[in-house]
């Protein structure tokens, strides 16, 4: 029998990941201050709002009128 020592525990450096180890392999954000992450970030950073009043007909009857829309990015996708 081994005991379990920090070297080779599951979820270190040196062990096998454990169940709850997780991966960023990339970051991504669509919000109402910016269509991507550096965007939202130096919007948000620089005191932005992206909230605004709702002025258009659709949203006469709402009881409140004001909201944050995403903002969506056109892209062109390119196949490798």
């Amino acid at each position: 029998m081994t005991a379990t020592t920090e070297a080779n525990r599951p979820g270190t450096a040196r062990g096998t990941p454990a169940a709850t180890d997780g991966l960023v392999t990339g970051l991504g954000a669509t919000t109402p201050l910016g269509g991507d992450v550096s965007a939202s970030r130096a919007a948000l950073l620089s005191g932005g709002s992206g909230v605004s009043r709702l002025d258009t007909s659709w949203a006469e009857q709402l009881p409140v009128r004001i909201a944050g829309h995403n903002v969506v990015l056109s892209f062109t996708r390119q196949d490798d």
